[in-house]
């Protein structure tokens, strides 16, 4: 049987853009790890992901939870960085 732990290893996202997908598709992590593999191997799938971290973004800052709106920030500022050519 896979754990989760598997399934990050495999789809070499870090744990935080997992998380992120599971929020904004409203899934299990195990199923977004799973999404996560196919959009990280698919044409235009990482302008996917960058879109999920800004909607994110932009639904945490009505958030009260400083701490997750906190967090959402920097999941982006790093896909960002690693991912130079999203930033506008």
């Amino acid at each position: 049987m896979l754990t989760l732990r598997d399934c990050l290893d495999f789809c070499d996202l870090s744990e935080d853009l997992v998380d992120a997908i599971a929020e904004h598709d409203h899934l299990p992590p195990i199923l977004a790890a799973e999404l996560a593999t196919c959009l990280a191997g698919a044409p235009g799938g990482m302008v996917v992901i960058h879109s999920y971290l800004r909607d994110n973004a932009a639904a945490s800052q009505r958030c009260r939870d400083c701490n997750h709106r906190e967090q959402v920030a920097e999941t982006l500022v790093r896909f960002e960085q690693a991912h130079p050519e999203m930033r506008l």
